[in-house]
């Protein structure tokens, strides 16, 4: 984005307010493809000269590495996506080392913008 870095107000992740990030004046702003609300706004955005990245919605680990290398090209550093990508597969691994793997369980994780209990 424009300025100093500026961010959305994480208060307003899943119901983003278009007129402020307008006023915002973001060179490019990440949408969440799992959240409808971006989805929704991406169009309206980009109809206002507003450039747009819509990611996946990462429900596995292959998307997460899209969404590393797309995030990664919106902001020139394509050459570099590779290296982070090969650096989360490697964590991946060295926790699943530490682990192990139990194929009969299945976990869901969820973020979010409130803080954990």
């Amino acid at each position: 984005m424009a300025g100093e870095g500026r961010h959305i107000d994480s208060r307003r992740y899943t119901d983003p307010n278009y007129e402020w990030i307008l006023k915002l004046d973001p060179d490019v702003v990440i949408c969440d493809g799992g959240t409808g609300e971006h989805v929704s706004i991406d169009n309206k955005l980009r109809k206002s000269g507003v450039d747009c990245v819509v990611l996946y919605d990462a429900t596995d680990v292959e998307k997460l590495y899209d969404n590393i290398w797309i995030t990664a090209s919106a902001f020139g550093f394509s050459k570099n996506a590779h290296n982070a990508i090969e650096g989360v597969k490697e964590t991946i691994d060295t926790v699943t080392g530490i682990v192990g793997i139990h194929s009969a369980e299945r976990v869901f994780v969820s973020l979010g913008v409130e803080p954990s209990p």
